[in-house]
């Protein structure tokens, strides 16, 4: 048999009811109904905290590559002058 690790917990008196009547549903113990949890839990990925600051400072970063001041972008090229130029370096 596996090793098992006691751990008391606090539960509110709403968590208490639910676990028992899932344990009831299922026909196990209530501690099988948390380790499964625990399991369940285990396999989750985690998402990905969003740091909102590290988001502007990666935008005023980018800003500051492409010259751009308000948001809006300048270009001095268009798509056309762009496969023409990727056209003439193919050899023919």
């Amino acid at each position: 048999m596996v090793r098992m690790i006691r751990k008391q917990i606090l539960l509110s008196p709403k968590q208490d009811a639910l676990i028992k009547r899932r344990a009831r549903e299922l026909n196990v113990s209530e501690a099988d109904v948390l380790r499964d949890r625990v399991d369940t839990i285990a396999r989750e990925e985690v998402p990905a905290r969003l740091d909102r600051k590290a988001w502007l400072r990666e935008r005023r970063y980018i800003l500051s590559r492409v010259g751009l001041k308000s948001g809006s972008a300048v270009r001095n090229w268009t798509r056309e002058e762009l496969y023409d130029e990727r056209l003439a370096r193919i050899p023919r």
